[in-house]
């Protein structure tokens, strides 16, 4: 009947290979979008999802956006849509969960997964209109971790020589690219300091004995043997608690290294206190802070105590 039923397929393909309306309503089959079927059993993830949607957009789509973005690894704020971009008028989708971008210039392509898909630099310029300054420092951190398919250096020059809409933004935020980064909220934070006027911690630092790498500090002031982590979610779990719970002690009782942790009710609650305390510790341990924070911080975080917003 079909090659591999596994990927998705449409109605009138089905019908055309001899199944009936009857065979595609029955349990061995379900619906990825209007008119786009699939066999029951296989996962029902994103690149599924993807390869379902080209069957039905007009042709000479492109995989773009947030989708592209995680086609690349990226981290994107959580968005249902199969995203596609075109160099040429196109009516928006009538499909639900399907959104199509309309582009007056060229824009760099790759096949990804047997799909053309913007580049991850073309990626992450487009995605100045759809994400915050943070969000977007937090994917291009993502973009270039080491392994992947693009580097800060990459994204930079893309960005430099990019004339379309958005390329203020992201030419500012490429220059805040850095590789190792774990997670979003670390960029954030570290974005914190940054904006706030204090000095960027090292991402990434690598603690060795001999030529073994033992250890890896989230930011770092190796001078000083100073460590700021972002407690989320994931590091309250039991088996991550331990382990992160064992490795910092282990660094703060025989390598003379100091933690300061930082929630997600610090960073997204409180970050003008979290800022005015990071400063009071980088102080504390002999590393100078200006007398008065720099206030760009507040054009990209929101304080909310209690229940105001300022």
């Amino acid at each position: 009947m079909f090659d591999d039923p596994s990927q998705p397929f449409t109605y009138g393909a089905a019908l055309a290979a001899g199944m009936t309306a009857r065979q595609l309503a029955g349990p061995d089959f379900r619906r990825v979008f209007p008119g786009v079927h699939v066999a029951v059993g296989g996962e029902d993830d994103l690149l599924l999802r993807a390869r379902g949607a080209a069957l039905l957009v007009p042709s000479g789509g492109v995989v773009s956006h947030q989708t592209a973005a995680r086609f690349w690894g990226g981290l994107v704020p959580d968005d249902t849509e199969i995203h596609f971009a075109y160099r040429r008028d196109i009516r928006q989708s009538r499909v639900h969960g399907i959104r199509l971008h309309r582009f007056r210039s060229d824009f760099a392509t790759v096949k990804r997964y047997g799909l053309r898909t913007t580049t991850p630099e073309q990626t992450f310029v487009h995605l100045t209109r759809h994400l915050t300054f943070l969000d977007l420092v937090g994917l291009g951190d993502q973009l270039v971790k080491p392994g992947r398919w693009t580097s800060p250096g990459d994204i930079r020059t893309f960005a430099e020589n990019w004339t379309g809409q958005g390329r203020s933004m992201a030419r500012d935020a490429a220059t805040f690219l850095r590789e190792g980064v774990d997670s979003v909220p670390e960029s954030k934070l570290r974005m914190l300091f940054v904006l706030g006027g204090l000095p960027e911690p090292v991402v990434n630092h690598i603690i060795r004995e001999g030529d073994r790498i033992t250890h890896r500090i989230e930011l770092a002031f190796p001078e000083q043997r100073l460590a700021f982590e972002y407690d989320g979610r994931w590091h309250l779990a039991p088996g991550p608690a331990a382990h992160d719970s064992e490795r910092r002690g282990f660094l703060s009782e025989h390598k003379g290294w100091t933690f300061e942790l930082v929630d997600s009710d610090d960073l997204f609650l409180t970050p003008d206190l979290t800022l005015q305390r990071c400063a009071q510790v980088l102080a504390n341990h002999g590393i100078t802070v200006p007398t008065r924070l720099d206030d760009r911080w507040r054009q990209h975080f929101r304080v909310r105590h209690g229940d105001r917003v300022a």
